[in-house]
C-alpha cells in the first residue's frame, strides 16, 4: 500500500510519503523518537506502534510532528480521522455491494465458489485496503483509487440483476410494503 503497486488495473501511486527525498520508511513512523533518556524524544521507541497526534500528552513527541513540523497535533488528527473514516464507509460500502452482488463474505478467505471476475476484482480491493490495517493513512489516494475501482467494477454487476418484484421485497418488509401500497410511492419505480 505504502508503495502504491499490486492492484490490478490500477498504475502505481507511490504515497507522498513514499516519493519524498528522505522521506518516511516504516520505522519513521511506527519507531518515531518518542522514548526518552535524559531529553523527551531523543531516542526511538521499539514498540513499532504509531504514537497518534491526538493521543500523546501535550509536550510529548508524536509520530507526525517530527516531520510536519508546521502543523499542529489537533489538525492532523483530525486528518487521520477523517480519512480513516471516509475509507471506513467506503470498506463497508464495498463489502455489502460484494454480498449483493453473491460475491460471498468479503471478511472470509475466498470469493464465493464461482464469483464473476467483477467479484474477485472487488474481493482483492476489499482485502488489500482492509487487511493492510491503515485504513488510508499509509496512501490515501492508492486507497480510495482501489476501492473506487472495486465499487465500479460491482455497480454494473449488482444492477444489471433482474427485477424480482415488489413481491419478494414485501416477504421481509411487509409492514413497509402495506404502508407503501396505500401512496403513490407504487406508480413511481416500475421496471421496463
Amino acid at each position: 500500500m505504502f508503495e502504491g503497486v499490486g492492484f490490478p488495473g490500477l498504475g502505481d501511486m507511490p504515497s507522498p510519503h513514499f516519493q519524498a527525498d528522505g522521506g518516511a520508511t516504516c520505522s519513521s513512523c511506527h519507531m518515531p523518537k518518542t522514548a526518552k533518556s535524559a531529553v523527551p524524544g531523543d531516542i526511538t521507541s521499539h514498540r513499532f506502534a504509531v504514537a497518534m497526534p491526538g493521543e500523546v500528552k501535550d509536550g510529548e513527541p508524536d509520530s507526525c510532528t517530527g516531520c510536519h513540523t508546521n502543523a499542529d497535533k489537533d489538525g492532523l488528527q483530525k486528518l487521520i480521522d477523517n480519512r480513516q473514516a471516509t475509507v471506513k464507509a467506503e470498506l463497508a460500502q464495498l463489502k455489502q455491494l460484494g454480498a449483493d452482488a453473491g460475491c460471498g463474505d468479503f471478511d472470509s478467505g475466498a470469493p464465493a465458489d464461482g464469483a464473476s471476475d467483477a467479484c474477485k476484482t472487488a474481493f482483492t480491493g476489499y482485502k488489500m485496503v482492509h487487511e493492510e490495517g491503515s485504513y488510508g493513512i499509509h496512501n490515501y489516494y492508492y486507497a480510495k483509487a482501489i476501492l473506487k475501482a472495486s465499487i465500479e467494477a460491482l455497480n454494473g454487476q449488482v444492477y444489471s440483476k433482474p427485477y424480482v418484484g415488489s413481491a419478494t421485497c414485501a416477504a421481509c418488509h411487509g409492514d413497509k410494503y402495506n404502508t407503501l401500497q396505500d401512496t403513490l410511492h407504487p406508480w413511481k419505480v416500475r421496471p421496463k
